[in-house]
């Protein structure tokens, strides 16, 4: 059974520009974390972004949904994982903060 971290943030921004946003971020995180990561898939399915990560022996499912007013991610975490929960929350609103310019 998965557990599931949501992070919503408003903004109001073209979604365009968040897409490239989201991709940038994405990029650099998938750089910082090279080492670690077993395995990488990530593409756009509409305005929905679908990353799927294997590393240290787990598979993490995330969802980036954009929309005109709100980004929100939705990350299904192996149950083994769920007491990193509020670290890996924090870690998704920094880097959605950065990526959005609302530092």
């Amino acid at each position: 059974m998965a557990y599931k971290i949501v992070v919503t943030i408003n903004h109001q921004l073209e979604v365009e520009l968040i897409r490239k946003r989201v991709e940038a971020r994405l990029n650099l995180l998938r750089q910082d974390y090279l080492k670690k990561i077993a395995h990488y898939d990530f593409f756009w399915s509409g305005n929905v972004a679908i990353i799927q990560v294997e590393a240290l022996g787990y598979s993490v499912l995330a969802q980036i949904f954009l929309t005109e007013r709100q980004v929100r991610v939705e990350v299904s975490l192996p149950w083994m994982l769920a007491g990193f929960s509020k670290k890996i929350e924090n870690l998704i609103m920094k880097n959605a903060r950065d990526a959005l310019g609302k530092n």
